[in-house]
């Protein structure tokens, strides 16, 4: 399955629901999880003329993380059980 670029908003507010967060690096961006231990870099690629966006091979990365700690990418939110 080809992955899409994704908008940097987007992709934090899913970061966001299960507690990692990206801290800005030299170059790229970096994914830390929610007990500050680093998991990959993330490419966000951006032009004088374009939009920003998350690169199809980080989203890539961060799905297969997502996979291996048991998480669903994209996360949703948790429903209410009444």
């Amino acid at each position: 399955m080809p992955y899409k670029p994704m908008s940097p908003k987007e992709f934090e507010k899913y970061l966001k629901m299960v507690g990692w967060y990206l801290e800005k690096g030299k170059i790229d961006w970096n994914l830390y999880n929610e007990k500050a231990h680093f998991i990959c870099s993330v490419k966000i690629s951006h032009g004088s003329r374009t939009k920003s966006e998350v690169a199809a091979s980080s989203v890539k990365k961060v799905k297969k993380e997502f996979e291996e700690k048991g998480f669903v990418w994209p996360p949703r939110k948790k429903s209410k059980k009444s």
